[in-house]
């Protein structure tokens, strides 16, 4: 048995083989339209290119999950408990100087540095800001391959 039933409306779940449920409690929708939560793919939640209250904003209109694309990670875990609203949030990590890296032509071990250590903070991986500029196309090239040996989502 479910704790809560929202009754009236057309629930489809194919993975699950769900055409009705019985519930504790039943909430009449009837009228209304009902839709899984929303996936935004691309979004700014860091302070540096968006705003702490974007998950707040994001909730509010249906998104139940999404990935920032730039982080600074740190920023947006810090942040995250006190703007936060129960989002589901993947982060990239962004790969820039001269923020991430000192110049616009890191090492290979400045990129494993830099990728480990966001995989260890709770990043997916990294993101290549603008494409890639102010990175070259090598070293764009070469980060992402090292992203790819390091089993990180570029």
């Amino acid at each position: 048995m479910y704790d809560l039933l929202l009754k009236g409306a057309h629930v489809v779940d194919p993975l699950n083989g769900v055409n009705g449920v019985n519930a504790r409690e039943v909430i009449d929708v009837s009228g209304w339209v009902l839709q899984p939560g929303i996936i935004d793919s691309h979004v700014h939640l860091g302070s540096m290119w968006g705003s702490p209250y974007g998950p707040r904003m994001l909730a509010m209109n249906g998104v139940t999950t999404c990935l920032d694309m730039a982080g600074p990670l740190d920023d947006i875990l810090e942040k995250t408990p006190q703007y936060g609203a129960g989002l589901n949030t993947a982060i990239l990590q962004f790969a820039s100087p001269p923020f991430t890296f000192k110049t616009n032509a890191p090492s290979k071990a400045e990129m494993v540095e830099l990728i480990d250590k966001s995989l260890a903070e709770g990043a997916l991986g990294v993101k290549l800001l603008g494409g890639h500029y102010p990175l070259t196309p090598e070293v764009s090239s070469t980060l992402i391959k090292t992203a790819l040996e390091r089993r990180a989502y570029v």
